[in-house]
């Protein structure tokens, strides 16, 4: 059976000047998104946290529809409300990321085998004192088959810096245990309980370090694999797109950024108001006029995309701290999602770290023999992926 590959690895980093990390992430069961916090007294961490809780929630249906990712945002949206609320005050957060319609039954079984253990497992390991901030993030590379977990390795190059006394040091080695032991005893279920620890450990990240945490997972899937991609976004954070060229390895210049900011900035270019030059003088990047929690209500933006080639999801301390030929350049130096994140993550703090900063490469299947140049459009209001003649969204 012919099997596709999905390579993602998620990366988050507190930068250089924060005191907290307010970006929180979700990569788990096709669901691969990025949400940027914003408020004060907790309430920008607290707020991506609920995002990505309810985004969790999305990932556990097996099918995906612009109405329930509207659905899943819009409850988001009325807690993120009330937390400001509570807090007398606003909290935020972005959201950015891709969606596929459909998680297929093998990989889920593999990949996200025991929720509610997996939910367990990440609420056990809260931050540790915050004195304690990890020089590197613990990577772990997960490769996931139909029989069982093949493999469970550090990352070469980032696996070094692993200290089993740093914070979440036992609950990285217990699932290790437990996914050898689910692959020793040829245990699907137990290694797909393992799995699903590992995938959802950025999930309540801010809860469990304070510094820097990722993971990098592959993903094997059935041979039916999606044809076209939800990209979702609310707020300034940024997806963005890279083929594949034809010498096998990423093409810098085909860097696309999907989405739009929801900014000031933003809205005074595409309006004529500005040019790109005068509202990068007179406007400061980061006045939002969208954001899960505003008391004005969200219009999330919804794209179409073919499920194919680099997705690079990332939050603004990122895209602010380094440009897109700078975001194209570096990603496309490394074949691999793992190293890639750890490529932009490491030149968003070069160039100053002045927020926190998280990336996610998402690795997609990209067929070789491909002649049609890879497609991406908004979907117009009320319109869904299953709306749209198959003729045209074949890859």
């Amino acid at each position: 059976m012919q099997q596709a590959v999905i390579s993602v690895a998620a990366l988050t980093d507190i930068g250089r000047k924060r005191r907290t990390n307010q970006d929180s992430w979700l990569a788990e069961r096709g669901v691969y998104m990025v949400c940027d916090g914003m408020g004060g007294e907790s309430g920008g961490e607290r707020a991506s946290a609920i995002a990505v809780e309810e985004l969790a929630q999305l990932a556990r249906e097996a099918t995906r529809t612009r109405a329930s990712i509207e659905e899943t945002l819009e409850r988001a949206q009325s807690r993120t409300r009330a937390l400001g609320l509570t807090l007398g005050g606003i909290a935020g957060t972005t959201v950015t990321g891709v969606v596929l319609p459909q998680w297929f039954a093998a990989a889920d079984e593999l990949e996200c085998g025991c929720a509610d253990g997996a939910t367990h497992f990440a609420d056990a390991h809260r931050k540790p004192t915050a004195t304690h901030h990890p020089k590197h993030s613990a990577q772990y590379n997960a490769i996931a088959t139909l029989g069982a977990i093949d493999e469970l390795r550090p990352l070469s190059g980032f696996g070094d810096d692993w200290d089993a006394t740093q914070p979440g040091a036992d609950a990285l080695d217990a699932a290790i245990d437990d996914m050898a032991g689910g692959a020793q005893a040829a245990d699907a279920n137990a290694a797909a309980d393992a799995t699903s620890d590992m995938a959802r450990f950025g999930e309540h990240r801010a809860d469990i370090a304070p510094d820097a945490w990722s993971i990098a997972i592959r993903q094997l899937l059935p041979d039916a694999e999606p044809h076209m991609c939800y990209v979702v976004n609310v707020g300034d954070s940024r997806t963005y797109h890279m083929n594949l060229g034809f010498d096998g390895h990423w093409d810098a210049a085909s860097l696309t950024q999907i989405t739009h900011d929801h900014s000031r900035r933003q809205e005074a270019i595409e309006s004529g108001e500005m040019t790109p030059e005068e509202a990068e003088r007179s406007i400061a990047r980061n006045v939002i006029t969208q954001c899960i929690g505003s008391p004005m209500g969200i219009r999330p933006d919804l794209f179409m995309a073919d499920a194919a080639g680099r997705f690079i999801i990332c939050s603004d301390g990122c895209h602010g701290e380094i440009d897109d030929a700078t975001i194209a350049h570096v990603a496309a130096q490394h074949d691999m999602a793992d190293a890639a994140a750890r490529a932009l993550i490491d030149a968003s703090l070069a160039a100053g770290g002045g927020d926190n900063v998280t990336v996610i490469v998402v690795d997609m299947p990209w067929d070789a023999t491909r002649t049609e140049a890879w497609h991406c459009e908004r979907l117009e209001i009320d319109e869904d992926l299953s709306d749209i003649d198959d003729a045209t969204v074949q890859t």
